[in-house]
């Protein structure tokens, strides 16, 4: 952390993010660092004494492009850039990187710190992911890649995955011929992987790949698809 925060007091940051508690992680009387988000009673809570935490107020919960795009925001970035000069601005973050906030950044001139779009998909997408990861992806379940329509139930529950999705949505646990007919119906040809089914408890565990040294955050227990916190 002592490395970014001394990269900070030259390199301004703005973080874009419709949840404000996901950019609540540094201390927010930083001067060096911005948030832009979503207005809340929490988030409001917090911004009492920080001139450079920007609450937008909607009728809806807007997306990290809506808020970025948004007059007031363009606005933000443009005068806290002419505060910190061009050579100590160091751009936006936003939590995933899309080609609607590409154009946006390019338009209005924004330098956009995320790795590109085309990169993170390879990355993240659960098809991809198994090519570049070459022999590393031996550290996988026990896996295959083909398209739904070829699929065929062996009698023993498994997980099947699309290649794109977010917090799971593309991940599906299939305990029944009648489920596998229904991907199968639903979506013939498209390419899905295919994992063994490992029962237990599932973590979280976030990490960042530097040029150093690999970062691991703290574990997390996933309660997704437990009530009351979720709802599916």
């Amino acid at each position: 952390m002592e490395k970014l925060f001394s990269w900070l007091k030259n390199h301004h940051i703005i973080y874009v993010n419709r949840s404000f508690e996901r950019a609540f992680g540094i201390d927010p009387t930083n001067p060096d660092f911005s948030i832009i988000s979503n207005e809340s009673v929490f988030a409001k809570s917090k911004t009492q004494k920080n001139s450079h935490i920007l609450l937008i107020e909607a009728t809806t919960l807007l997306n990290s492009w809506q808020l970025l795009e948004h007059p007031t925001s363009l606005e933000y970035i443009k005068n806290k850039k002419s505060q910190v000069g061009p050579m100590h601005f160091g751009g936006i973050i936003v939590y995933k990187p899309t080609q609607k906030i590409e154009r946006i950044c390019s338009e209005h001139n924004i330098p956009l710190l995320n790795p590109p779009t085309s990169l993170t998909n390879t990355i993240e997408g659960k098809i991809s992911q198994v090519t570049w990861l070459e022999e590393l992806a031996q550290h996988l379940p026990p896996h295959q890649t083909d398209i739904a329509k070829n699929l065929v139930w062996n009698y023993e529950p498994f997980i099947l995955q699309f290649n794109q999705g977010h917090t799971g949505s593309s991940t599906q646990l299939i305990e029944s011929e009648a489920d596998l007919q229904a991907i199968k119906n639903t979506f013939p040809e498209r390419p899905v992987r295919t994992s063994a089914f490992v029962k237990g408890p599932t973590f979280t565990c976030n990490a960042i790949v530097s040029k150093d040294a690999v970062h691991l955050g703290p574990l997390s227990y996933q309660i997704t698809g437990m009530a009351p916190f979720t709802n599916h």
